[in-house]
């Protein structure tokens, strides 16, 4: 075989451990397990019972063993080596061990087939088990349409081994999504991943592993055209479909470091609906001044916003009546200071986010700002009382910004960014649509705020991210005319918004499952 058809052969097989997803049963089979009860033995041992399935693994062994001398992770060789021979390329692709054992682990018949894999699992697992969980977002693609198969709310199981990259860029191949005609791109919220990179064939691919027998519940869908966006969130079944190997190393679940490892509680607490999304790349001058504001009432606060906002009176007054019962132990002033930043205006122009973002995007911000100190008092209040969360979160605009965006670069978005938990919240014309130049923000936010319960609009499940929140760009797909950008939420050298003076604790959380 040529060297370039031979790179392609291997490209394809990275791929596909990808976009391996069409032959889950999705429902519910018979659990796994009889590979705990083995004893854990070398690699070479552990693959006797496979060569006459898989001819070839003698040599892939060798291999994998010889590119394992220095593990990471504290793992053995020959546990680094079994996670490397999972990833390796084969010369058949169908001789391959991940798609040989993926296949049976989906057979409603696996308890049989599996018994000469008992070895090998036990091992593998073994070095999975090891590996520090990861809570965080990752994506998979396939080119099929596979939206009927997942429906919202429903509970599914993958059966397999499920390939996944934290980074959606790895996804732009023809070989996983491409351009054009059916495709599913899956966006999943997991709990208990492995990163596996550094005991991959491939470690620039970002590759995270889920385990066998993972359930997932279908929490929103995003239809794009001919592309099909599912996003999944990882539950607890009631008993595991996996039965693990005696005594694994402890795995805390750790979400994916921002910035080096920096603590969380170095993030700076920091426009507009989904679709307002502007930014200056340059750093402007800082936002400051209302810290040193007393807190007041909303109708206080607004007095000097009139001749700025006509309407602000009146739309104080329905606000705080809608939020007479705060919740998040917030005052009836704080909770409608964000209310009312979330409501419809008469005129759009003239709401109040759609204003105040306007002036946080100016360089002359300082001096526009003055008349708004005593509402950012309050406002920033409100919003420094509720807790951090660490998710990812979704926006979207019917505009072509990729140009604006450059995997590796630094930018920060000045206004308050109202992003969603849902991708399906996208849906409408008034955000994404399903036609013409669009742009979705996937983004791993460390100091969001959920404002749902604060918000006129309680089901489009609002997340807020303070004006000042800097990001760094990890990767972009481009899916013909739809632009899907991911970014992560990264710590400024100093905080760009000024806090209110001595907030309520509020420590970093995940999303609950």
């Amino acid at each position: 075989m040529a060297a370039g058809e031979r790179g392609e052969e291997s490209a394809a097989q990275r791929m596909q451990r990808i976009s391996d997803i069409t032959d889950e049963a999705l429902r519910f089979i018979a659990h796994i397990s009889g590979c705990e009860k083995m004893p854990l033995v070398s690699l070479e041992e552990a693959v006797e019972p496979l060569v006459s399935i898989l001819p070839d693994v003698r040599r892939c062994v060798y291999v994998a063993k010889t590119r394992c001398e220095n593990p990471a992770d504290g793992l053995t060789q020959d546990e680094s080596a079994s996670i490397m021979l999972y990833t390796m390329e084969w010369e058949s692709v169908d001789e391959s061990l991940y798609r040989v054992l993926n296949k049976i682990l989906r057979s409603e018949d696996r308890r049989r087939q599996l018994k000469p894999w008992h070895l090998f699992l036990r091992l593998f697992l073994n070095a999975l088990f090891r590996l520090p969980l990861l809570s965080t977002t990752v994506y998979r693609g396939v080119l099929s349409d596979l939206s009927r198969q997942y429906r919202e709310g429903e509970t599914i199981v993958w059966w397999g081994f499920s390939d996944c990259t934290t980074s959606v860029g790895v996804l732009q191949s023809e070989l996983c999504l491409g351009m054009t005609g059916h495709r599913t791109m899956f966006a999943i919220k997991c709990h208990s991943a492995r990163d596996i990179h550094k005991h991959s064939t491939y470690p620039d691919e970002n590759a995270v592993l889920l385990m066998a027998g993972t359930q997932f519940r279908v929490i929103s869908y995003l239809y794009q055209g001919d592309l099909h966006i599912i996003q999944l969130e990882e539950t607890i079944p009631p008993l595991p479909l996996v039965q693990p190997p005696p005594k694994p190393a402890p795995s805390p679940i750790i979400s994916i470091p921002v910035d080096d490892g920096a603590p969380a509680e170095a993030f700076v607490q920091r426009d507009s609906y989904f679709k307002d999304v502007n930014m200056w790349p340059e750093l402007i001058p800082f936002i400051r001044g209302c810290e040193k504001m007393p807190l007041v009432s909303l109708e206080e606060a607004v007095e000097p916003l009139v001749s700025i906002l006509p309407d602000v009176r009146r739309c104080v007054y329905v606000a705080k009546t809608r939020c007479e019962n705060p919740a998040d132990g917030l005052t009836q002033d704080e909770s409608a200071s964000i209310m009312l930043y979330t409501m419809e205006w008469e005129s759009v122009d003239e709401s109040l986010y759609r204003v105040l973002n306007k002036i946080l995007r100016s360089e002359d911000r300082r001096r526009q700002l003055k008349p708004w100190h005593l509402f950012l008092r309050l406002f920033l209040n409100a919003l420094f009382r509720l807790p951090l969360l660490s998710t990812t979160v979704y926006r979207g605009v019917r505009l072509d910004l990729s140009m604006q965006y450059r995997e590796g670069e630094t930018i920060v978005w000045w206004g308050f960014s109202d992003c969603t938990t849902s991708v399906g919240v996208l849906e409408p014309e008034l955000y994404l649509g399903k036609t013409g130049h669009r742009t979705m923000f996937a983004i791993k936010c460390h100091s969001g705020r959920d404002i749902h319960r604060h918000s006129m609009y309680e089901a489009e499940n609002e997340v807020l991210l303070m004006a000042g929140t800097q990001f760094r760009v990890i990767g972009c797909l481009n899916q013909g005319d739809l632009h899907i950008i991911q970014l992560e939420e990264t710590i400024p050298p100093l905080p760009f918004v000024q806090p209110p003076p001595k907030p309520a604790p509020s420590p970093i959380k995940p999303m609950p499952i």
